[in-house]
């Protein structure tokens, strides 16, 4: 990964406007629930700063960390949006 311009533009769409947001809620980064019998981990949190991160990894128990993709961003990615989707995962 190539290191990208940090200088603050007020929209959050760098790591150094974002990281200390995401310390800030580090208990909302993961959200994990029962349905139908299986775990879903939903990631919506991290999602909705994607602007201000370069990659996502998640490691469930004792799993190797694994890259999960993250949504492309885009234009409207000018401030934080919610995002409603989720990535299925059995824990």
């Amino acid at each position: 990964m190539v290191a990208e311009d940090q200088t603050p533009t007020g929209r959050f769409t760098t790591a150094a406007e974002v990281k200390p947001i995401l310390n800030a809620t580090r208990g909302n980064w993961i959200a994990v629930r029962e349905y139908d019998g299986q775990d879903l981990v939903y990631v919506t949190h991290l999602w909705s700063w994607r602007c201000g991160l370069a990659a996502m990894a998640i490691a469930v128990n004792d799993a190797p960390m694994q890259n999960w993709p993250m949504p492309p961003v885009t234009r409207r990615c000018l401030r934080p949006m919610r995002f409603w989707m989720m990535i299925r995962s059995r824990i």
